[in-house]
Protein backbone atom coordinates (compact mmCIF):
# COMPACT_ATOMS: atom_id res chain seq x y z
CA UNK A 1 0.00 0.00 0.00
CA UNK A 2 2.85 2.37 0.81
CA UNK A 3 4.44 1.71 -2.59
CA UNK A 4 1.11 2.53 -4.30
CA UNK A 5 0.80 5.84 -2.45
CA UNK A 6 4.38 6.74 -3.33
CA UNK A 7 3.72 6.04 -7.03
CA UNK A 8 0.52 8.10 -6.96
CA UNK A 9 2.22 11.05 -5.24
CA UNK A 10 5.06 10.95 -7.78
CA UNK A 11 2.52 10.78 -10.62
CA UNK A 12 0.63 13.76 -9.22
CA UNK A 13 3.84 15.78 -9.00
CA UNK A 14 4.91 14.83 -12.53
CA UNK A 15 1.59 15.65 -14.24
CA UNK A 16 0.08 19.12 -13.61
CA UNK A 17 -3.26 17.87 -14.95
CA UNK A 18 -3.67 15.78 -11.79
CA UNK A 19 -3.15 18.59 -9.31
CA UNK A 20 -4.17 21.81 -11.05
CA UNK A 21 -5.98 20.69 -14.16
CA UNK A 22 -9.59 21.21 -15.08
CA UNK A 23 -12.02 18.44 -14.13
CA UNK A 24 -14.21 16.95 -16.86
CA UNK A 25 -16.87 14.39 -15.96
CA UNK A 26 -17.20 11.53 -18.44
CA UNK A 27 -19.97 9.01 -19.04
CA UNK A 28 -19.97 6.56 -16.17
CA UNK A 29 -21.68 3.26 -15.54
CA UNK A 30 -23.30 1.91 -12.38
CA UNK A 31 -20.11 1.16 -10.42
CA UNK A 32 -17.61 2.87 -12.73
CA UNK A 33 -16.58 6.50 -12.26
CA UNK A 34 -14.74 8.09 -15.18
CA UNK A 35 -13.31 11.57 -15.42
CA UNK A 36 -10.56 13.47 -17.22
CA UNK A 37 -8.13 16.06 -15.95
CA UNK A 38 -6.67 18.56 -18.43
CA UNK A 39 -3.78 21.03 -18.05
CA UNK A 40 -1.11 22.45 -20.33
CA UNK A 41 -2.42 20.53 -23.33
CA UNK A 42 -2.16 17.18 -21.51
CA UNK A 43 -5.28 15.11 -20.86
CA UNK A 44 -5.36 12.21 -18.42
CA UNK A 45 -8.26 9.89 -17.70
CA UNK A 46 -9.04 8.37 -14.32
CA UNK A 47 -11.24 5.28 -14.12
CA UNK A 48 -12.43 3.89 -10.78
CA UNK A 49 -14.38 0.65 -10.39
CA UNK A 50 -16.26 0.82 -7.09
CA UNK A 51 -17.90 -2.57 -7.66
CA UNK A 52 -16.65 -5.90 -6.35
CA UNK A 53 -16.80 -7.55 -9.77
CA UNK A 54 -15.11 -6.71 -13.07
CA UNK A 55 -16.30 -3.69 -15.07
CA UNK A 56 -15.91 -3.44 -18.83
CA UNK A 57 -15.02 0.05 -19.98
CA UNK A 58 -16.58 1.18 -23.25
CA UNK A 59 -14.00 1.13 -26.09
CA UNK A 60 -15.32 4.55 -27.16
CA UNK A 61 -14.44 5.97 -23.75
CA UNK A 62 -10.80 4.81 -23.82
CA UNK A 63 -10.20 5.42 -27.53
CA UNK A 64 -6.86 7.17 -27.89
CA UNK A 65 -5.73 6.27 -24.37
CA UNK A 66 -3.08 3.59 -24.63
CA UNK A 67 -0.73 4.07 -21.68
CA UNK A 68 -1.48 3.05 -18.10
CA UNK A 69 0.35 5.51 -15.85
CA UNK A 70 -0.85 3.92 -12.61
CA UNK A 71 -3.10 1.11 -11.47
CA UNK A 72 -4.11 -0.38 -8.17
CA UNK A 73 -3.71 -3.82 -9.80
CA UNK A 74 -0.01 -4.72 -9.77
CA UNK A 75 -0.39 -7.08 -12.74
CA UNK A 76 -1.94 -4.43 -15.03
CA UNK A 77 -0.10 -4.04 -18.34
CA UNK A 78 1.42 -0.64 -19.09
CA UNK A 79 -0.37 -0.49 -22.46
CA UNK A 80 -3.96 -1.19 -23.45
CA UNK A 81 -5.21 -2.21 -26.87
CA UNK A 82 -8.57 -0.45 -26.98
CA UNK A 83 -10.54 -2.73 -24.66
CA UNK A 84 -10.24 -2.47 -20.92
CA UNK A 85 -11.75 -4.49 -18.09
CA UNK A 86 -11.15 -3.24 -14.58
CA UNK A 87 -11.05 -5.73 -11.74
CA UNK A 88 -13.26 -5.18 -8.72
CA UNK A 89 -12.15 -2.12 -6.72
CA UNK A 90 -9.48 -1.24 -9.28
CA UNK A 91 -8.50 2.24 -10.32
CA UNK A 92 -6.33 3.32 -13.27
CA UNK A 93 -4.87 6.53 -14.63
CA UNK A 94 -4.54 6.59 -18.42
CA UNK A 95 -2.64 8.85 -20.81
CA UNK A 96 -3.06 9.25 -24.53
CA UNK A 97 -0.35 8.05 -26.88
Amino acid sequence: MLALYRRLIALRRAHPALNQGAYEALDSQADLLAYARVAQGRRLMVLLNFGLGPATVSPDLVAGYTTVLASTAPARDALIDGSLVLAGCEGVVLASA
